[in-house]
């Protein structure tokens, strides 16, 4: 048996969702099975010229369920969507593919698509949605009070687990979160996902809410896998504005508003460039 079993899959990502079609394989293998992904960055330049196009991105996946290895076969006409793709690809996990129940190697193709017009209304719905629940707060019982929070927070979930692309992520975030927190972060980041804001604007406007420990669970959680993304992304020109300089401001966030949590797990790996940081 070979050490690299070519098993070939093509998984459109559409901004909306993708669709998995696999080829046919020997009956003895399992072919790998999606774990992780992050958020697809639609890189800010891109945004600014209209650029669209369908980059395909051909990987390896280790029997670890890393990937590793990848190429453009198709590009999409444009380097910097290209670079957005291959480095999206690079931060998927899965299950390793099987033979026989021992993890093998693996090669997988992915069509990744970029697209601005496609932006649907489910975003929007959302918005308007959390908006309404933000209203009916104003004239709300006590009791009704930690039930429309509640369902504010599960909207805020929802929006993270479904929502694959960081431009359409943003459109939600930086309508719903209070003004000073947009203001504050939305120069750095106008294409990065910075989800842990949606957690943080609930910590700022609900500090009574009775289970404000698990909020802030899911507060750490989410800023440590932010940065986990940003640190494997490999091209500052995937941000309106330094990678690093980003990177260094969630820590002073962390540092000022949430000292509890512990960062020093992460070997960001970056050197920071102080001029971005001024």
């Amino acid at each position: 048996m070979k050490n690299l079993l070519k098993i070939i899959i093509t998984i459109s990502i559409i901004f909306a969702g993708c669709s998995h079609v696999p080829q046919s394989v020997n009956e003895n293998v399992t072919e790998p099975v999606l774990k992780n992904e992050p958020k697809l960055i639609y890189p800010f330049v891109a945004q600014q010229n209209n650029l669209h196009g369908t980059s395909t991105i051909i990987f390896n996946i280790t029997k670890e369920g890393k990937v590793s290895e990848t190429r453009v076969q198709k590009t999409s006409g444009f380097s910097d969507l290209d670079n957005a793709a291959e480095s999206y690809c690079k931060q998927l996990e899965f299950i390793p593919a099987k033979e026989n129940g021992t993890p093998i190697s693996a090669a997988m193709k992915w069509d990744v698509k970029f697209n601005l017009e496609n932006f649907g209304n489910e975003i929007k719905k959302r918005i308007v949605e959390v908006k309404d629940l933000y209203d009916d707060l104003e004239t709300a019982t006590d009791v009704e009070k930690n039930s429309i929070q509640k369902e504010i927070l599960e909207v805020h979930d929802k929006i993270i687990s479904k929502t694959k692309d960081g431009l359409k992520l943003n459109e939600y975030l930086y309508q719903v979160v209070l003004v000073d927190i947009k203001n504050e972060w939305k120069y750095l980041s106008e294409s990065y996902p910075l989800t842990f804001l949606l957690y943080h604007d609930f910590v700022t406007r609900f500090d009574e809410y009775d289970k404000m420990d698990e909020v802030k669970s899911r507060l750490e959680d989410l800023i440590k896998q932010d940065l986990r993304h940003l640190n494997a992304a490999n091209d500052d020109n995937y941000y309106n504005g330094s990678k690093s300089a980003i990177i260094q401001k969630i820590k002073s966030f962390v540092e000022n508003n949430y000292p509890s949590i512990n960062l020093d797990e992460f070997d960001l790996e970056i050197k920071l460039n102080k001029d971005n940081l001024s």
